[in-house]
Order: C-alpha cells, then structure tokens, then sequence
C-alpha cells in the first residue's frame, strides 16, 4: 500500500475548503493567544486573506508582555487584521476574590465572550458580513 498524504497536500485542501465556504464573505476569528487559535487564524487567512479579521481580548492572565507579542506578531509578521480588546481590568475585576476553580472557569468565559461581542457589532468584518448576508438572504457567521 502506497502512502501519497503530504502535509503540503492536506494543507492546500484546507486552503480550498475554506475558501469554497467562505465566497466572498467575511470571517472573524477569536484569538486566544494560544498556538491553536493563531495556527488557525494563520491557515485561514492564507486562504482568504483580508477577508478575514481576527479579534484578540487581552484578559491580562498571560505571561508578562504575551499579549504585546500576539498583537505585534498579528499586525507585523502576519499582515493580519487584528482589533485588539483591552481588558484585564474588566477580567481581573471580575476574578477578584474567585478561587474556586470551575468558578473561576466560568468566570473567564463568561468574561471572555462580553467584549468580543462589542467589538464584532463594531467591526468592518461585521458590517461587510451583514450587508452581503441581507442581500443574499442568508444568516450571517460570525
């Protein structure tokens, strides 16, 4: 049995498959921060490019300038739309006096979900994709 499956090959399918679900639509992608979310964003925005606006909420719970890093590596290294959301504050208040875990868990989410919301009703992506959704008669990803 002959094995033909290259990484190149996988990578290209993605590439087209993103692309046929997409058109000429818009995508918004939460970043974490984290390796999976930025890979992620990375192979989509190889195959759709602009088209894609990635959302990064900086809670502040990382390591000492991570945050800095995404966002100059994003908007630098990448040429990747990014919006940036400050809020540690919002996040670190909220954690004040949590300790048990699964609280905290939630908490997190919680928080993580409010200013992502904000910033998509706000964002250029947003607006493209309603536009072109409501012409189409189709129901907006976001």
């Amino acid at each position: 049995m002959k094995s033909d499956w290259t990484m190149a090959a996988f990578r290209a399918e993605g590439a087209r498959a993103i692309k046929r679900e997409v058109g000429k639509g818009r995508v918004i992608c939460g970043l974490s921060g984290g390796v999976d979310s930025a890979v992620a964003a990375v192979l989509i925005h190889e195959a759709i490019g602009d088209q894609l606006t990635c959302v990064f909420v900086d809670h502040g719970l990382m390591r000492a300038g991570e945050g800095e890093q995404v966002v100059k590596l994003f908007r630098g290294q990448f040429n990747i739309p990014l919006i940036h959301v400050a809020a540690e504050r919002d996040f670190l208040r909220a954690l004040d006096g949590v300790s048990e875990p699964e609280l905290k868990r939630k908490t997190i989410a919680g928080c993580s979900s409010r200013p992502s919301r904000r910033k998509r009703r706000r964002s250029p992506a947003t607006a493209a994709a309603r536009s072109s959704s409501s012409r189409k008669g189709r129901s907006t990803r976001t």
